[in-house]
This record gives structure tokens, sequence and C-alpha cells, in this order.
């Protein structure tokens, strides 16, 4: 048996299944609970989008023009994600950039 929390306390699962063995009052707060989870979810990814409608355009735009994106492409576009990355990730950034600047200073 595995607890979850919520602010109605401690709720049991077995096996992924919810154990009953509590109210209907008790399912209709677990009910309430889940509502409030999802709304707020919902309200976070609003917000997001909202905020980096900008960023979310230019990816667009960039899929409509290329059919698909690297990682590389999408975190030029997007920028860093919270919490950053690690450490090899920026290194090989670096290094692609400083590639590309070199291949486009090649004559042809």
């Amino acid at each position: 048996m595995s607890l979850g929390m919520s602010r109605i306390g401690y709720i049991g699962f077995k096996g992924g299944e919810l154990v009953r063995g509590h109210s209907e009052y008790l399912q209709g707060e677990m009910d309430k609970e889940i509502k409030r989870l999802i709304d707020e979810g919902e309200q976070l990814a609003e917000r997001v989008i909202e905020e980096r409608k900008d960023e979310i355009e230019r990816l667009a735009n960039m899929l409509i023009e290329k059919e698909s994106l690297g990682l590389v492409e999408i975190v030029e576009i997007l920028g860093e994600k919270p919490g950053g990355y690690p450490k090899r990730f920026i290194e090989f950034l670096e290094t692609r950039k400083e590639v590309e600047k070199e291949l486009e200073e090649e004559p042809k």
C-alpha cells in the first residue's frame, strides 16, 4: 500500500487503485481536490502560454519553415529551461555555435 498526501490528508492506494472503505463525503472531498489540482494546472499552463506567446509563435513559424527542429534550435528560441542545463550540454551548445560561425565565414 502507498499513501498520497493532499489537503484532505493521506489517501491509500494498493496496486495503483484507490483503497475504498471511505465515506461518500470523503469521496466527494477527494473529487473536489482532484478538480482543484487540475484547475490549477490548467491555469498555470494558460499563464505560461500567455507569458511566452512570442517565443511560441517563433517556434511555430520555424517549425512551418523547417518541419522539424532539434533541441539546439528549440533552446535558441525558448531559452534555457528553469533550473538550467547540465554543464556538458551548455558546452555542446557553445561549441556548435562556434563551428556554425566558422562554417559561415569560410569562402564558398
